[in-house]
């Protein structure tokens, strides 16, 4: 699951909440594969290293790195 050119994070992190949800996946695997599907490699790089412990402590990090890498 990748996040598509004009999709938001917050979308992205929504599609990638409701897919896994439906498949049974746990937070963890939700949590990979949202870091694994973002466009950005600096949003990537920065999850990578902080290791958020929850889908929304990662959307929150991914967007506010997306903010300062937009400037």
């Amino acid at each position: 699951l990748k996040q598509r050119k004009n999709q938001s994070i917050r979308e992205f992190a929504q599609e990638v909440a409701e897919l896994g949800r439906r498949a049974g996946k746990s937070e963890s695997e939700l949590i990979a594969r949202f870091i694994c599907g973002v466009a950005s490699k600096e949003v990537y790089r920065e999850l990578r290293l902080r290791e958020p412990t929850t889908l929304v402590k990662a959307r929150q990090l991914a967007e506010n790195v997306a903010e300062l890498e937009t400037g």
